[in-house]
């Protein structure tokens, strides 16, 4: 994905950090490196997982705070990033909804 993304002359970093069930510290991460490098979108690639953990990303680095302010259903104040899911397996739809699961417990935005 990065090459490609740099073909077209796109600068993008990549984090590969998302567990099966993505964590609090998933989305803590992934968000640190989103600031880092001032990204202006997400893109996720995969299944539920690195989907969920975009969503996650994309949430509060539109909202500020944490992942875990945002349980439950239309908590947050602003859309998150723009957000471009890439599915490469079946059955989740996680890159079709609104909702995230984080490990424990459900967000909405």
């Amino acid at each position: 994905m990065s090459e490609l993304l740099a073909k077209s002359g796109i600068a993008s970093v990549t984090y590969d950090g998302t567990a099966p069930n993505p964590t609090v510290e998933n989305v803590e991460a992934g968000l640190a490196l989103l600031k880092e490098h001032q990204c202006d979108c997400v893109i996720s690639l995969g299944g539920g997982s690195p989907h969920d953990c975009a969503k996650g990303i994309a949430l509060v680095a539109a909202n500020g705070g944490k992942i875990a302010d945002y349980e439950g259903v239309d908590r947050s104040e602003h859309p998150q990033l723009p957000l471009i899911a890439i599915n490469t397996t079946a059955g989740t739809a996680s890159e079709m909804t609104r909702f995230l699961y984080h490990h424990g417990y459900c967000a909405s935005y």
